[in-house]
């Protein structure tokens, strides 16, 4: 790579901190000659590669990009890329884009990244240049809901004492561009029922009139440090399909910390127009500053402190703040854009992949960098401040008696990598690391893993990490690479007391030599219902499909097992009476890998336990709704049973159709025990309990009589009608939540037709409806981000695939292309099962 091409990469790095370059920056920058730097500026800025401005001293800044606003917002690429993502979604998306609610606490950004929206807006050209930006603080007026209603929407002469003339409010003034309303959860509930007809309907009316409704083209930006699920209305919080979250400056990496304070503090030399030389105990503290304000705090506090230094300096010396070292801050951007490059040739970015390959590649990495780090004691200039890896091994200790207390036996060398992992991702961007797909996903099917990690952190940094939970997600990965856990049934115990479960727990597993028990301490003064909701809280969070044991002090299994019921998907055994014989003894046979029914057989008695054993889809008589477009649509038939049936006698199952097929195969006699009938849209052969297909009650084939115990008079009838309707392109259509209906029917039957037209087939009606179904609920699931990434190997494998996959990619382009979407695998795949019926 040649000198000027050098130059260029430094320039990309420091040009995201600073707007502009003079060629006198760029030669304290570099240690370049003047006349060197000044020839290699000029060839980039011929090369269009750099602007060149006419003015004195001339200055040097990249081009600027169309929808290039979010660039401005430290992280955009990093810890909240996925935000901005949202954001640039709900912007573009037609005709009018989307309402978005941005939350965090105080500080964080919340209003910045509203005027970025704007300014992104404007740069994608879905409103005019002139469109405006106007803001609203709903705290205001919180005390006075008649006033912030006049403002919000104006009013008519005489709607109050005072009201002499007609007046617009605020929508009207931002006809045409955004509204953005900061505090929303001010709102009163009236002016939020106001606000999501606006949102439905893109009318209101003005306070005090009874007149037409006046129509708006506004788009809206809502912001809170509120939690929006308690502050917000439900019907208001369901209208907004994108909820941004915006981390505190705790939460943010090291390298995005460094960024945000650099910026601030060459705004303030820019602002007093001097050199500027700060202290590196100065970074550090702000660095490692938890402030209430977060960001805004930081930058207030830089604000002042270069007012105090600025009104003692003299006459043409630096401003100094903070003691120590000294750099100025073109000289600090200068090592850390370096470093930043040397740590890039160990670091990379492997793109977003798996759990499993992101173990793998966090192993590569910390083996290459062990020998580095800790065999010659040489430690990374990334690393310098306070020799951070140094003090962390010397918890060393610590956390090697945590994991011990977890059954998990570790050598040194392991450890030691573990610390410089953990150390790495607390410093740098998860980002620059490894991006893992679905974290949700990996800590749904490892969560001892993410236990785990979470210790690991609790030990080495305390509550003090930036580790976001892409990094956490990292952390689980490398330890599920380099630590064994034999034992795959989830098993808790369960005990009141102080610490009561905890240390039972941690005796066993270090008994056992392996992660077994997790544990759950309960005061005594807590109630049954309490500890039922724990358990069911942590059941809905984990993967239960290779079964739950559960190890109690007290109470009644009676009640235990009927308020858990279903929400296991895989075998269910609970025990009373827990004592350490009896959970070591269960704890061996767990970590030997012995299956639920296996543990059943216990002989008790030496223990004085009495024990209840459930296995089977449910512990309750139940009914179980598959679809194979989806458990979307299974969802749907479910909420229509449920208005209608009595659910205090059957429990209503949503089963995903692959699922059902796999429990097909197993003991049906044992899973379907309590299963009084399966309803679903495609065939189910040989299977032990009766079938009511859909699509005969459809077409008059079949009914729901079968059910009818469970009926009120007259309910079931209605039952069956509103199943109809919902497989009519107008009852699919009502259960859109946010696309225009009318366009979607079309967009989506032009995509059967070519399917149609492809494989020279003909879909009936109540497969084509299902089809609709399934593809409007998939672009809607897409949009807000719940698409289906994962592909079945199994289906993937299948000869008539490929093709199909081919052939597809050109059948939704348009689609693709209106939405700005890209169809998923996992999601083609879905598609595949249900046209491969009607091959």
């Amino acid at each position: 790579m040649n000198s000027v091409e050098n130059l260029y990469r430094l320039l990309l790095e420091h040009l995201q901190l600073v707007e502009v370059v003079t060629t006198q920056d760029v030669e304290q920058l570099t240690g370049m000659k003047r006349s060197v730097t000044s020839l290699y500026l000029n060839q980039l800025a011929d090369q269009g590669r750099l602007v060149k401005t006419n003015t004195r001293p001339v200055n040097f800044r990249l081009p600027s990009k169309k929808g290039n606003s979010f660039r401005t917002f430290i992280g955009y690429d990093g810890s909240v890329k996925n935000q901005i993502e949202q954001c640039k979604s709900a912007v573009t998306y037609p005709p009018y884009g989307l309402p978005i609610l941005i939350h965090g606490s105080s500080g964080v950004g919340k209003s910045y990244l509203a005027k970025l929206i704007h300014q992104y807006a404007i740069e994608k050209k879905v409103v005019t240049e002139d469109a405006p930006f106007v803001v609203l603080n709903c705290a205001d007026y919180a005390n006075n809901k008649e006033l912030l209603s006049s403002l919000l929407f104006g009013y008519v002469k005489g709607a109050f004492s005072g009201a002499e003339k007609d007046t617009h409010g605020l929508i009207n003034e931002a006809e045409g561009g955004y509204l953005f309303l900061d505090e929303v959860h001010n709102l009163s509930a009236e002016n939020q029922e106001k606000l999501f007809l606006l949102i439905d309907e893109k009318k209101y009316r003005p306070m005090g009139s009874n007149a037409e409704w006046q129509q708006a083209n506004v788009r809206l930006i809502m912001a809170t440090t509120e939690d929006p699920e308690s502050s917000l209305l439900v019907t208001l919080k369901r209208r907004i399909p994108f909820d941004v979250f915006l981390p505190d400056f705790s939460r943010r990496s090291f390298s995005e910390k460094e960024k945000l304070i650099f910026s601030f503090l060459d705004e303030e030399r820019k602002q007093l127009d001097c050199s500027l030389q700060v202290g590196e105990d100065y970074i550090i503290e702000l660095v490692q500053s938890n402030y209430r304000g977060n960001i805004g705090e930081i930058r207030n506090r830089i604000k002042a402190d270069c007012a105090k230094a600025y009104n003692k300096a003299k006459t043409d010396e630096p401003l100094v703040i903070g003691t120590g070292h000294f750099l100025s801050i073109k000289e600090k951007k200068k090592e850390f854009t370096e470093t930043f490059q040397e740590e890039e040739t160990y670091i990379g970015n492997f793109g977003f992949i798996g759990f499993e390959e992101a173990g793998q590649k966090a192993q590569n990495l910390i083996d290459e960098l062990y020998h580095s780090y800790f065999l010659n004691k040489h430690f990374s200039k990334r690393l310098s401040y306070q020799s951070d890896l140094e003090r962390y091994v010397q918890k060393k200790m610590a956390l090697q008696k945590y994991l011990t207390s977890k059954g998990v036996e570790i050598e040194e060398a392991d450890l030691n990598k573990i610390i410089l992992l953990a150390v790495l991702l607390q410093y740098d961007p998860s980002s620059e690391l490894i991006n893992i797909k679905d974290g949700s996903e990996a800590r749904y099917n490892y969560h001892k893993f993410f236990k785990l990690a979470e210790g690991v952190l609790q030990v080495l940094f305390l509550q003090n990490t930036s580790i976001n939970e892409n990094g956490l997600s990292v952390l689980a990965a490398y330890l599920n690479r380099v630590l064994e856990i034999s034992a795959k049934i989830n098993a808790l115990i369960i005990m009141h007391g102080h610490k009561n479960a905890q240390t039972l727990a941690n005796t066993v597993n270090q008994l056992v030599k392996d992660f077994v028990f997790e544990s759950f301490d309960l005061p005594m003064d807590v109630s049954a219902e309490t500890l039922i909701a724990e358990v069911n809280e942590y059941i809905k969070k984990y993967n239960t499909s290779d079964g739950l044991v559960l190890l109690v002090d007290m109470g009644s299994l009676e009640q235990m097992y009927q308020s858990i019921q279903g929400n296991v998907t895989g075998d269910l055994l609970i025990m009373n009476n827990v004592s350490t014989s009896l959970a070591l003894d269960v704890g061996l046979k767990l970590s030997q890998r012995q299956k639920i029914a296996q543990l059943e057989q216990l002989a008790l008695e030496d223990f004085a336990v009495s024990k209840q054993y459930f296995a089977g889809v449910s512990q309750k008589t139940n009914l179980l709704i598959s679809c194979i477009s989806g458990e979307g649509i299974a969802l749907k038939i479910k909420d229509i049973l449920s208005k209608y049936m009595n659910t205090d006698e059957i429990e209503l199952l949503s089963i995903d159709y692959s699922k059902l097929k796999e429990l097909l195969q197993k003991d049906q006699k044992t899973l379907f025990k309590d299963t009084v009938a399966i309803l679903t849209t495609s065939p189910v052969e040989k299977a032990v309990v009766p079938i009511i297909n859909i699509e005969g009650i459809i077409n008059g084939a079949a009914n729901l009589d079968l059910l009818a115990s469970f009926f009120q008079a007259d309910e079931l009838k209605k039952c069956t009608n509103e199943i109809i309707k919902l497989f009519t392109l107008e009852g699919a259509a009502a259960r859109l939540n946010f696309l225009n209906p009318a366009m979607v029917i079309d967009e989506v039957e032009e995509v059967i037709e070519k399917y149609e037209e492809y494989y020279q087939i003909h879909i009936d009606n109540f497969m084509r409806i299902n089809l609709f179904l399934h593809l409007s609920a998939m672009i809607e699931r897409i949009l807000t981000g719940d698409g289906i990434d994962e592909s079945d190997e199994g289906i993937t494998a299948l000869p008539l695939y490929q093709p199909f996959k081919e052939t597809s990619a050109h059948f939704f382009t348009a689609i693709e292309q209106k939405y700005k979407l890209k169809i998923p695998d996992g999601e083609l795949e879905m598609i595949f099962l249900i046209i491969q019926q009607q091959l």
